[in-house]
């Protein structure tokens, strides 16, 4: 008898060791289903949703047909952003004839593509001047990544051309965003008329937009901080809200434009007839400004005076010293 329930224990922890194995397996099974699938899908996954390459990456590329349309799109709106302050205060007249190509009026921009205020300022510089006509070529930059405001979203003007029935738009990248010895390398040669006034009004400092020979910019116009951390499409997607940086880049966009349709004699009335423009039109000042007080003895104001009697000395930019902020 003993020998009976020996066995019948022995057999009982049999079946009992028997029926964990097969709940050990079964899940373990179902946990190695589960793994299989999590990686299969992780797979899919990462084969339709690859990792974002670095925005370096994009660096010197065309901009994508996609963010040109978005940019063209935004240009027609934004117009009830209105700052007169921000016309009176960064806008400055100093000229008192236009400067003019076959009858337009001419837009000079110097910049540098390590800038992060340049960087800034190409935002609602872009989306102004596709108000009156068409960009091709422009590519993405990114300002330098060791000054203030590093790896700012923006473009550069190097390889674009811009065509409008209203006004000629003549952009020069000074410096590219390579680190050189003490600053940062040459790029384009800006011409000795325009690198006269530029260092004349500003000794050199960047961002310089003159329009039409009349009104000067020498400022980004807005924060550059409110770029940081985004990339192009994040910038466009919050300039598509109401959002701080749709209101102080439409802000300053509306300032250009007007600024734009008080030298091209107003055209086009879809844009220059805008009351939102004509407001900020009207409050630009006249043609007095304390500007021509730093100008060289022989510096033209006007293209009535001869630019090759102009002696200038061309500045070159060093880290963290941007001129005009």
């Amino acid at each position: 008898m003993p020998g009976k329930k020996l066995k019948k224990k022995m057999e009982k922890q049999t079946r009992k060791a028997r029926q964990r194995r097969t709940m050990y397996l079964s899940v373990g099974g179902a946990v190695i289903v589960v793994i299989a699938l999590l990686a299969y899908y992780g797979y899919v996954n990462a084969l339709s949703h690859p990792p974002s390459p670095p925005l370096t990456s994009y660096i010197g590329e065309k901009i994508s047909p996609p963010l040109y349309s978005s940019l063209v799109s935004l240009s027609t709106q934004g117009y009830g952003y209105v700052n007169t302050t921000l016309v009176q205060k960064e806008i400055t007249p100093y000229g008192n004839s236009t400067w003019l190509d076959n009858g337009k009026p001419i837009i000079v921009y110097i910049g540098g593509e390590y800038c992060p205020y340049c960087a800034a300022v190409r935002w609602p510089l872009v989306l102004a001047l596709l108000r009156f006509g068409n960009f091709s070529g422009l590519e993405y930059m990114l300002s330098s990544s060791t000054d203030y405001y590093p790896n700012t979203p923006t473009f550069t003007f190097v390889n674009s051309s811009y065509t409008s029935e209203y006004i000629v738009f003549q952009p020069f990248e000074a410096f590219s965003r390579t680190p050189a010895a003490g600053g940062y390398q040459p790029l384009q040669s800006v011409p000795p008329n325009y690198s006269a006034l530029w260092n004349s009004l500003t000794g050199g400092g960047i961002p310089f937009i003159d329009l039409g020979g009349r009104y000067v910019i020498a400022s980004s116009l807005y924060d550059p901080g409110l770029l940081q951390g985004l990339n192009w499409t994040q910038v466009v997607q919050k300039l598509e809200t109401n959002s701080r940086l749709a209101l102080r880049v439409y802000q300053a966009a509306n300032a250009i434009t007007a600024t734009i349709c008080k030298i091209d004699g107003n055209k086009p009335s879809s844009v220059c007839s805008n009351p939102n423009i004509t407001q900020l039109e009207n409050a630009l000042r006249g043609s007095y400004s304390p500007l021509k007080l730093s100008f060289q003895a022989g510096t033209p104001d006007t293209m009535a005076t001869t630019w090759t009697n102009v002696q200038y000395t061309q500045i070159a930019p060093t880290k963290n010293s941007e001129k005009t902020r």
